[in-house]
Formats: structure tokens, sequence, C-alpha cells
């Protein structure tokens, strides 16, 4: 797949893991770029829930990659210059893609040259986080 997807991130690890869990559990090849605006007592977390995201899916460092700045807006625009792959997905950590939106997207994208982006089946929920030693 020909697809870097930006997560952009402030204040919410658990929210990290089950964007990241979900990406992954779907197969996609693409690589991940994630974009932490956090507060300082939340930059280790999220660090940590990356590093053990990565080693439970076996993930190259390559693959997936962090970057934290306060400036978000100007980072994303700095990284999104030098990506390779032919499309982007720009998400935040609480949005949770539906099923098929991204392989739906990127087919509609390929067929139709003149557009540039496609939006929706996003699905939005009331989530809570039991606190776990997982």
């Amino acid at each position: 797949m020909d697809l870097t997807i930006f997560i952009i991130t402030f204040n919410r690890p658990q929210f990290i893991h089950l964007l990241l869990s979900f990406i992954i559990k779907r197969k996609y090849d693409s690589d991940v770029i994630i974009v932490d605006g956090s507060e300082p007592k939340f930059i280790k977390k999220n660090k940590t829930i990356i590093n053990k995201v990565k080693e439970l899916y076996k993930i190259k460092n390559k693959r997936i990659k962090y970057f934290h700045s306060t400036n978000q807006l100007k980072i994303i625009s700095k990284l999104a210059k030098n990506v390779k792959t032919q499309f982007c997905l720009f998400t935040y950590d609480d949005d949770i893609p539906g099923k098929d939106f991204v392989n739906l997207s990127l087919e509609f994208l390929k067929k139709n040259k003149d557009y540039v982006t496609t939006n929706g089946f996003f699905g939005t929920s009331n989530i809570s986080f039991e606190k776990k030693k997982n």
C-alpha cells in the first residue's frame, strides 16, 4: 500500500494504543507517523505504549515514527513534505476509521485522479478505560 498515516495526539496515551492496535490489526501496509503535542507527563506514557505495540506486533522501527512538538502544525507540514508515499491519511488519536474506509478511499483516489482527499466512515463512541495492567 502506498500510504503514510499521520496520527495527531495530545495527552491521550490510551487512544494511541487503541488506534495503533486498530491500524496494525487491519494489516495496512503503511508507515505511521505519530505527532505528539502532549504535556511532559504524557510523553513518556506515549513512548512506552508505542514501544510496547511495536514489540507486541513485531513492527520495525522504520514503520512507526514518533515526533514530539508543541507546534504540531509546523512539524506536520515539515514531515509531510518528505513523505514518499502517494497517499496520506491524517487522523486524530480518537478517530477510528470504519472497517473499509482506508481501502475504499485509496481505491477511489486511484480511480479519480482529480480528487485529493476523501472523508467519512469514522465512528464516534464513548470509550471508558479501566486501570488494568496489561
